[in-house]
């Protein structure tokens, strides 16, 4: 006899979701990088702010591009090319040295994000039963401010061991 699932037989896939949304909220890792941004870069603290502006600038213009990919070419497609752009800009950002690439690539990373994002809510809600789709995207939101939340400590210990560039890379 199986145990009960807690979202029904589609728990597997909602662990997933929820693990995967965990990690999303990661992207806060960059803040604590900001004052080595400017350091190295020799700019100002506002300059080097920019990377959180050109990353929700990002998952702004993501967001449509987001709606079209979804309507279009399914969750699948979202789901795999939205990490897929991002992990490729962050990995670029973390290898650049020119701050205004990396502010082009944070823009590139948040379009990827936004994909992402709603790509994981559309799975989300398809995985769920009616009466729990409500639970479940707030459960997202919820464990997405969890990971906002830790970002900046796990950012922090990251950019003072290895550096700045490690928050891109992890």
């Amino acid at each position: 006899m199986t145990p009960p699932a807690l979202f029904g037989p589609t728990a597997r896939g909602l662990v997933v979701l929820y693990s995967s949304t965990l990690l999303a909220g990661m992207w806060s890792m960059i803040i604590p990088t900001i004052p080595l941004l400017n350091e190295h870069f020799g700019i100002s603290s506002g300059a080097a702010a920019q990377i959180i502006t050109a990353m929700a600038a990002g998952r702004f213009v993501g967001m449509p591009i987001s709606g079209v990919v979804l309507d279009r070419l399914g969750t699948r497609a979202a789901l795999v090319s939205g990490p897929a752009i991002a992990a490729i800009a962050a990995l670029s950002a973390a290898l650049m040295p020119w701050f205004s690439a990396i502010l082009v690539l944070a823009v590139a990373m948040g379009i990827g994000d936004g994909l992402w994002t709603f790509g994981r809510e559309i799975a989300g809600i398809d995985l769920a039963r009616q009466d729990q789709r409500g639970r479940v995207l707030s459960g997202f939101h919820g464990v997405n401010n969890i990971g906002l939340a830790l970002g900046p400590f796990v950012g922090g210990l990251l950019a003072e061991a290895v550096g700045f560039r490690a928050a891109f890379i992890a």
